[in-house]
């Protein structure tokens, strides 16, 4: 088991990536501290985790909003120790061009992928850095490389994100994350 004693945090869990992946760390052993907006999801997510013997909590956040990332991450510490892995997992779409977009529209797309993502490292680094390492994964997607018709705070965000995890990558290495 690859992933035996390891605590993950997986935004975006009780939808069907972030579902997939919770059941498969979990079989690899992994404790996993399982977050949506989707509280339906999310608890079914933590459900067939535990009817196959794994250990899953729930926790229903909105990770637009920092405070919510703070606790997801807090939730984790209290429920098992540690975060080992953060998959910054959570997102959403919006199919329309750029000029028919509102603020809101805006704000929905990029504060799920860039926010939520930047705000869980921001509180999941320092936990890694004190012991002694740690694994991020943040959802990205060839649009965040290539851009795509009708998706410009989707194709932003996502290269955003990208970069944001080049950054990481260079700044913790030294910690073994």
């Amino acid at each position: 088991m690859r992933l035996k004693d390891k605590v993950a945090v997986i935004t975006g869990s009780g939808g069907t990536i972030g579902s997939v992946t919770a059941k498969k760390f979990a079989k690899e052993g992994a404790k996993i501290l399982v977050t949506d907006i989707n509280v339906e999801g999310g608890q079914k997510t933590v459900q067939e985790i535990k009817d196959f013997g794994g250990q899953a909590v729930f926790v229903e956040a909105d990770i637009t909003k920092v405070a919510e990332t703070e606790k997801v991450i807090n939730s984790a510490l209290d429920a098992f120790g540690g975060v080992d892995v953060l998959f910054n997992n959570a997102g959403t779409e919006l199919v329309k061009s750029l000029h028919e977009y509102t603020e809101d529209d805006y704000h929905k797309i990029m504060d799920v992928h860039l926010k939520g993502g930047f705000f869980c490292l921001r509180y999941a680094l320092p936990i890694m850095m004190k012991q002694g390492g740690g694994v991020i994964i943040n959802m990205g997607s060839i649009l965040g490389l290539s851009g795509w018709l009708k998706t410009p705070t989707y194709c932003a965000a996502k290269g955003a994100l990208v970069n944001l995890t080049r950054y990481v990558a260079l700044e913790y290495a030294p910690y073994n994350i």
